[in-house]
Protein backbone atom coordinates (compact mmCIF):
# COMPACT_ATOMS: atom_id res chain seq x y z
CA UNK A 1 0.00 0.00 0.00
CA UNK A 2 0.93 3.57 -1.20
CA UNK A 3 0.28 5.48 1.73
CA UNK A 4 3.08 6.88 3.41
CA UNK A 5 5.09 9.96 2.20
CA UNK A 6 6.90 10.03 -0.99
CA UNK A 7 9.71 12.93 -0.06
CA UNK A 8 11.25 10.36 2.48
CA UNK A 9 11.74 7.29 0.15
CA UNK A 10 15.25 7.91 -1.37
CA UNK A 11 17.37 10.75 -0.93
CA UNK A 12 18.25 11.08 -5.14
CA UNK A 13 14.32 11.02 -5.43
CA UNK A 14 13.48 13.13 -2.68
CA UNK A 15 16.15 15.56 -3.40
CA UNK A 16 14.87 15.69 -7.10
CA UNK A 17 11.09 15.85 -6.11
CA UNK A 18 12.15 19.12 -3.79
CA UNK A 19 13.54 20.90 -6.62
CA UNK A 20 10.63 19.56 -8.49
CA UNK A 21 8.12 21.10 -5.98
CA UNK A 22 10.29 24.53 -5.89
CA UNK A 23 9.94 24.79 -9.80
CA UNK A 24 6.25 24.13 -9.62
CA UNK A 25 4.64 26.09 -7.07
CA UNK A 26 4.15 30.17 -6.75
CA UNK A 27 8.06 31.80 -7.02
CA UNK A 28 9.70 33.86 -4.22
CA UNK A 29 10.32 37.08 -5.22
CA UNK A 30 14.09 37.65 -6.88
CA UNK A 31 15.03 39.96 -3.04
CA UNK A 32 13.53 36.86 -1.32
CA UNK A 33 15.74 34.07 -3.05
CA UNK A 34 18.67 36.42 -2.90
CA UNK A 35 18.68 36.12 1.34
CA UNK A 36 18.47 32.62 0.48
CA UNK A 37 21.63 32.58 -1.31
CA UNK A 38 23.21 34.77 0.79
CA UNK A 39 22.63 33.01 4.11
CA UNK A 40 23.91 30.00 2.24
CA UNK A 41 27.54 31.61 1.45
CA UNK A 42 27.35 33.52 5.29
CA UNK A 43 26.92 29.58 6.85
CA UNK A 44 29.68 27.73 4.35
CA UNK A 45 32.15 30.34 5.36
CA UNK A 46 31.44 30.18 8.99
CA UNK A 47 31.04 26.82 9.20
CA UNK A 48 27.32 27.16 10.20
CA UNK A 49 25.10 24.54 9.86
CA UNK A 50 22.25 25.91 7.04
CA UNK A 51 19.70 24.06 8.70
CA UNK A 52 18.79 26.65 10.65
CA UNK A 53 17.06 27.79 7.29
CA UNK A 54 14.11 26.84 6.13
CA UNK A 55 14.03 25.71 2.62
CA UNK A 56 12.54 26.88 -0.33
CA UNK A 57 9.79 24.72 -0.87
CA UNK A 58 8.78 25.53 3.01
CA UNK A 59 9.10 29.41 2.18
CA UNK A 60 6.76 28.98 -0.83
CA UNK A 61 4.28 26.78 1.55
CA UNK A 62 4.72 29.32 4.73
CA UNK A 63 4.09 32.82 1.60
CA UNK A 64 1.15 30.49 0.41
CA UNK A 65 -0.01 30.20 3.59
CA UNK A 66 -0.03 33.53 4.64
CA UNK A 67 -2.07 34.93 1.25
CA UNK A 68 -4.23 32.35 1.53
CA UNK A 69 -5.29 33.64 4.98
CA UNK A 70 -5.29 36.98 3.98
CA UNK A 71 -2.98 37.24 7.47
CA UNK A 72 -3.14 40.78 8.99
CA UNK A 73 -0.36 40.01 11.41
CA UNK A 74 2.30 37.54 11.25
CA UNK A 75 4.52 36.45 14.76
CA UNK A 76 7.76 34.25 13.46
CA UNK A 77 9.70 33.17 16.72
CA UNK A 78 13.20 32.10 15.30
CA UNK A 79 14.53 34.73 12.89
CA UNK A 80 17.69 33.68 11.82
CA UNK A 81 18.63 35.62 8.84
CA UNK A 82 15.66 36.83 7.77
CA UNK A 83 14.63 34.58 4.85
CA UNK A 84 11.83 32.86 6.32
CA UNK A 85 10.26 36.46 7.69
CA UNK A 86 11.30 38.17 4.41
CA UNK A 87 8.88 35.39 2.48
CA UNK A 88 5.91 35.90 4.85
CA UNK A 89 6.23 39.59 4.38
CA UNK A 90 6.53 39.69 0.60
CA UNK A 91 3.45 37.21 0.56
CA UNK A 92 1.41 39.75 2.93
CA UNK A 93 3.05 43.41 2.13
CA UNK A 94 -0.06 45.08 3.95
CA UNK A 95 0.07 42.84 6.82
CA UNK A 96 2.70 43.57 10.07
CA UNK A 97 5.34 41.02 10.44
CA UNK A 98 6.79 40.51 13.84
CA UNK A 99 9.78 38.51 13.97
CA UNK A 100 12.16 37.60 17.10
CA UNK A 101 15.46 36.45 17.96
CA UNK A 102 18.37 37.08 20.73
CA UNK A 103 20.21 39.86 20.08
CA UNK A 104 23.12 37.52 19.48
CA UNK A 105 22.20 35.52 18.01
CA UNK A 106 23.91 33.18 15.06
CA UNK A 107 23.05 35.32 12.02
CA UNK A 108 21.58 38.26 14.20
CA UNK A 109 24.06 40.80 12.13
CA UNK A 110 22.65 39.46 8.38
CA UNK A 111 19.38 39.50 9.72
CA UNK A 112 19.33 43.32 10.59
CA UNK A 113 21.08 43.87 7.07
CA UNK A 114 18.00 41.55 5.35
CA UNK A 115 15.20 42.95 6.77
CA UNK A 116 16.17 46.50 6.99
CA UNK A 117 14.91 47.75 3.71
CA UNK A 118 11.10 45.54 4.36
CA UNK A 119 8.91 48.61 5.93
CA UNK A 120 6.61 45.92 7.15
CA UNK A 121 9.15 43.82 9.02
CA UNK A 122 9.80 44.51 12.60
CA UNK A 123 12.62 43.00 14.33
CA UNK A 124 12.69 42.31 18.22
CA UNK A 125 15.49 41.16 19.75
CA UNK A 126 15.49 39.53 23.19
CA UNK A 127 14.85 36.81 24.78
CA UNK A 128 12.01 35.70 23.29
CA UNK A 129 9.98 34.56 26.14
CA UNK A 130 10.62 37.96 27.48
CA UNK A 131 10.05 39.88 24.15
CA UNK A 132 6.79 37.75 23.51
CA UNK A 133 5.54 39.68 26.85
CA UNK A 134 5.64 42.53 25.09
CA UNK A 135 4.00 42.47 22.20
CA UNK A 136 0.05 43.36 22.50
CA UNK A 137 -2.33 40.62 22.62
CA UNK A 138 -4.89 42.49 20.41
CA UNK A 139 -5.03 42.61 17.21
CA UNK A 140 -4.08 38.61 17.75
CA UNK A 141 -1.93 37.02 14.98
CA UNK A 142 -3.24 35.26 11.99
CA UNK A 143 0.01 33.68 11.08
CA UNK A 144 2.28 32.19 13.54
CA UNK A 145 5.63 30.29 12.71
CA UNK A 146 7.35 28.78 15.20
CA UNK A 147 10.97 28.02 14.51
CA UNK A 148 13.37 28.18 17.66
CA UNK A 149 15.11 26.63 20.25
CA UNK A 150 13.14 23.18 20.83
CA UNK A 151 13.11 23.48 25.00
CA UNK A 152 11.11 26.65 24.49
CA UNK A 153 8.62 25.04 22.17
CA UNK A 154 6.06 24.50 25.10
CA UNK A 155 6.65 27.75 26.78
CA UNK A 156 6.47 29.70 23.82
CA UNK A 157 3.35 28.20 22.91
CA UNK A 158 1.76 27.86 26.17
CA UNK A 159 1.69 31.41 26.65
CA UNK A 160 0.64 32.42 23.28
CA UNK A 161 -2.35 30.33 23.66
CA UNK A 162 -2.96 31.49 27.14
CA UNK A 163 -2.39 35.16 26.32
CA UNK A 164 -5.00 34.40 22.73
CA UNK A 165 -1.86 35.57 20.95
CA UNK A 166 -3.29 33.53 17.89
CA UNK A 167 -6.85 34.50 16.53
CA UNK A 168 -9.70 32.34 16.38
CA UNK A 169 -9.03 31.42 12.63
CA UNK A 170 -5.11 31.44 13.16
CA UNK A 171 -2.90 28.92 12.48
CA UNK A 172 0.37 28.34 14.37
CA UNK A 173 2.77 26.51 12.50
CA UNK A 174 5.60 24.55 14.00
CA UNK A 175 8.99 23.55 12.54
CA UNK A 176 11.06 20.24 12.69
CA UNK A 177 8.37 18.20 14.39
CA UNK A 178 9.79 15.32 13.19
CA UNK A 179 13.35 16.19 14.03
CA UNK A 180 14.92 13.71 12.04
CA UNK A 181 13.10 10.72 13.13
CA UNK A 182 14.65 11.33 16.70
CA UNK A 183 11.17 11.94 17.81
CA UNK A 184 10.26 8.02 17.25
CA UNK A 185 12.94 7.18 19.82
CA UNK A 186 11.21 8.95 22.16
CA UNK A 187 7.91 8.66 21.74
CA UNK A 188 5.94 5.66 24.57
CA UNK A 189 7.06 2.75 24.07
CA UNK A 190 3.61 1.47 23.92
CA UNK A 191 3.23 3.44 20.61
CA UNK A 192 5.79 0.85 18.75
CA UNK A 193 7.85 3.84 17.26
CA UNK A 194 11.03 3.25 18.75
CA UNK A 195 13.60 0.70 17.27
CA UNK A 196 13.54 1.99 13.69
CA UNK A 197 17.24 2.85 12.11
CA UNK A 198 17.86 6.89 11.82
CA UNK A 199 20.42 6.88 8.79
CA UNK A 200 23.26 9.00 9.48
CA UNK A 201 22.87 9.22 13.17
CA UNK A 202 26.30 9.32 13.66
CA UNK A 203 26.82 12.62 11.54
CA UNK A 204 24.03 14.05 12.70
CA UNK A 205 25.36 13.49 16.12
CA UNK A 206 24.29 14.69 20.03
CA UNK A 207 22.18 18.08 19.36
CA UNK A 208 19.89 15.99 17.54
CA UNK A 209 18.81 13.35 19.83
CA UNK A 210 18.56 16.18 22.46
CA UNK A 211 16.13 18.03 20.14
CA UNK A 212 14.12 14.96 19.65
CA UNK A 213 13.86 14.34 23.02
CA UNK A 214 12.17 18.10 23.43
CA UNK A 215 9.80 17.94 20.41
CA UNK A 216 8.49 14.59 21.59
CA UNK A 217 7.63 16.57 24.64
CA UNK A 218 5.99 19.32 22.85
CA UNK A 219 4.09 16.52 20.49
CA UNK A 220 2.76 15.02 23.15
CA UNK A 221 1.74 18.33 25.65
CA UNK A 222 0.40 19.50 22.47
CA UNK A 223 -1.73 16.87 21.26
CA UNK A 224 -3.15 16.43 24.59
CA UNK A 225 -4.68 19.76 25.04
CA UNK A 226 -8.19 19.86 24.77
CA UNK A 227 -8.10 23.32 23.62
CA UNK A 228 -6.28 23.17 20.17
CA UNK A 229 -6.15 20.22 17.33
CA UNK A 230 -3.03 19.36 15.77
CA UNK A 231 -1.73 17.57 12.02
CA UNK A 232 1.61 16.70 11.98
CA UNK A 233 2.86 16.65 8.59
CA UNK A 234 5.67 14.62 7.12
CA UNK A 235 7.40 17.24 4.69
CA UNK A 236 10.58 18.92 5.37
CA UNK A 237 11.61 17.77 8.92
CA UNK A 238 8.00 17.63 9.87
CA UNK A 239 5.72 20.38 10.18
CA UNK A 240 2.38 20.60 12.38
CA UNK A 241 -0.83 22.74 11.88
CA UNK A 242 -1.72 23.76 15.39
CA UNK A 243 -5.57 25.45 15.31
CA UNK A 244 -8.24 26.21 18.23
CA UNK A 245 -10.50 23.20 18.33
CA UNK A 246 -14.19 24.07 17.22
CA UNK A 247 -13.15 26.91 15.14
CA UNK A 248 -15.84 26.26 12.29
CA UNK A 249 -17.93 27.40 15.14
CA UNK A 250 -16.55 30.13 16.40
Amino acid sequence: MHTETTLSSTPALSKATHSYSITYSAPLPDSVAAVHARTLEFCEQRGIDPVYMISPSEAQFLAFLARMMGAKRVLEIGTFTGYSALAMAHAVPDAEVVTLDLQDAVGAELARENLRGCGNVRLVEGDAMETLKTLPPSPPFDLIFLDANKNGYIPYTSYILSQRLLSPHGILVVDNTLSKGFVLENSPPEEGFRGVEIPGREELGKKWEVMGKEVQRFNEWVRGREDVEVVVVPVWDGVSLVRWKGVGSM
